[in-house]
């Protein structure tokens, strides 16, 4: 008997070291590293908005695409979260929150992608803390942030020489603040390429949008297609919260582009005077959208050797097809949240039926 203890025992010690290694990997973060032949994957996950139960068509859209694209990091854009129960106390929405969270970051660990994460609005105005998401996100090993809502990823080459580098920037409820720029710029390592995420476009992008008379939001997509296209007016801070960023990223040389989502129907690619704009469709099924055709990830591509990323659009009609999966894109556009919050629900609970006719 004693030696079964003493052999439980054991078992219990591993088991609680291995859980520690996974906690601590997640805390400390993931080395990123350029693949063999010289290129690193990143796929943009904008306006999930879970409402902690994800749609199973936002499912289907992440596994497929991770699937598809099999990319080295995962960037979630904002508005990962949703305050569905204004008003819940913090000890109540931890729960809540962490069941939110876990739809989609369990999805990811299943996958063994690295995953990193900014703030959206919505994520701002939830009742849990900062601090508190950021303890669920640490809690995945994939996880590659540290404990604070500011950081930069490098990207190593395979002799350990940094060739590339990611901000990560919380824009809050409106715009990136100026002591979050000053942050920036003091760590910049200028002498490689850097790429910015965040969640809130900035106020310049409507002097790099395409007057139009034909649209009646007054703009037009750069080269205009059916993945560069206006569909809502862009959504960036006033003035008067406004700090300049953007000439202060164009200051630094070596910022090639700000990717961001938040305008839920906007996507496209706007050159602004040597730091590209980027707007990213949503990925999320809780989002006022118009169909399929305004929901998707985008792929970036960056290179060891330096040179400009490459990007394209993922939309959920090619990441996802099947009877079953254009019905589920069907009833979880609702022409009103409350509408689409119950479809959500429901189609939690047919989905199982739907998917044997796939």
């Amino acid at each position: 008997m004693r030696k079964v203890r003493q052999l439980l025992a054991g078992v219990l010690c591993i088991g609680l070291l291995a859980g520690a290694q996974i906690i601590a990997c997640g805390a400390e973060g993931n080395t990123l590293r350029f693949n063999e032949d010289g290129t690193f994957k990143i796929m943009q996950v904008s306006d999930l908005q879970d409402i902690g139960f994800l749609s199973p068509a936002a499912k289907h859209l992440i596994r497929n695409a991770l699937a598809l694209e099999r990319p080295d990091l995962v960037v979630l854009a904002g508005d990962n979260i949703a305050n569905f129960i204004p008003g819940l106390p913090e000890f109540l929405y931890r729960g809540y929150a962490k069941l939110a969270i876990g739809q989609f970051m369990r999805i990811f660990q299943k996958a063994g992608v690295p995953v990193a994460m900014v703030f959206g609005n919505h994520d701002s105005q939830d009742s849990l803390s900062r601090e508190g998401q950021l303890e669920i996100y640490r809690s995945y090993s994939v996880y590659t942030g540290p404990d604070r809502a500011d950081y930069r990823l490098p990207i190593l080459d395979a002799r350990g020489e940094e060739k590339w580098q990611l901000f990560l920037l919380d824009s809050h409820t409106d715009a990136v603040k100026t002591e979050q720029l000053d942050w920036l710029v003091s760590v910049n390592n200028r002498s490689v390429p850097a790429m910015v995420f965040q969640h809130i476009i900035v106020p310049e992008i409507r002097d790099y949008l395409v007057p139009s008379t034909s649209n009646p939001l007054g703009y037009e997509a750069p080269n205009p297609s059916e993945y560069n296209y206006v569909r809502e007016s862009p959504c960036p801070p006033s003035a008067e919260q406004y700090c300049g960023e953007l000439a202060i990223l164009r200051a630094q040389g070596n910022v090639q582009a700000i990717s961001v989502g938040h305008d839920h129907t906007n996507n496209f690619v706007a050159a602004a005077d040597g730091v590209d704009l980027i707007n990213s469709a949503a990925s999320g099924f809780n989002p006022f959208c118009n169909g399929d055709e305004d929901r998707g990830v985008r792929i970036f591509i960056i290179k060891e050797d330096q040179s400009k990323y490459a990007e394209k659009t993922l939309r959920y009609r090619e990441a996802c097809t099947g009877p079953a999966v254009r019905l589920m894109n069907k009833v979880n556009v609702g022409e009103s949240g409350g509408i689409r919050v119950v479809w959500t629900y429901l189609t939690c609970l047919i989905y199982p039926l739907l998917s044997l006719f796939k």
